[in-house]
């Protein structure tokens, strides 16, 4: 595992910071891979269950909306406690991130980055985003330069902002691959 580059950069030591290393995991348990029975070694397997549950937002015991009103705005304003059928999205989800190669691992995957998506959207007007393929889709998108990059677009209260922002599980989001589809967006004169 590891980012480390094979080259002066990475090896030299004073400039990335970046290290590979290997995981010798001969402990080995009996999953599933595509629903069929499927021997995985232990630390590989609880690892990228983990990693997939933090990035669709299933991991016990951390309350991300709890954690974004702390820090962003004092005391809680909206109930972050789970409903029943959030209760149950989850544990159907941390079930789904067993199997990669599921359905059901895929359906959570994905609808939790469109949902992600439609969330940032609305709230932020994140660039890039699938919506714009044209220069005058982008200038009608964007709030102006009176809303800082990455700041809610105004017109909502606190309150409101953070029930939006409740929709959000994990850090998954489509990337925005439509822009520009339909138009270059960045002038000739770059590439000239």
């Amino acid at each position: 595992m590891g980012s480390a580059n094979i080259n002066d950069r990475s090896m030299v030591g004073n400039r990335d910071s970046e290290m590979a290393m290997v995981v010798e995991d001969t402990e080995a348990l009996v999953t599933s891979m595509d629903g069929r029975p499927y021997q995985a070694a232990r630390f590989a397997h609880s690892l990228r269950v983990q990693l997939c549950q933090e990035h669709c937002g299933l991991l016990e015991g951390f309350d991300q909306l709890r954690y974004i009103n702390e820090v962003f705005a004092g005391n809680p304003p909206i109930d972050t406690t789970r409903t029943s059928d959030e209760d149950a999205h989850v544990k159907h989800g941390r079930k789904a991130m067993e199997d990669p190669l599921s359905s059901e691992f895929h359906n959570v995957w994905c609808s939790t980055a469109s949902t992600n998506e439609h969330v940032f959207r609305n709230v932020f007007k994140c660039v890039p985003d699938n919506t714009i393929e044209t220069f005058e889709q982008y200038r009608k998108f964007i709030p102006g330069p009176s809303v800082p990059h990455g700041h809610a677009v105004p017109g909502h209260t606190v309150a409101e902002t953070l029930q939006t922002l409740r929709a959000v599980r994990g850090q998954l989001e489509n990337l925005g691959a439509k822009l520009g589809d339909k138009e270059l967006l960045v002038p000739v004169e770059v590439f000239t």
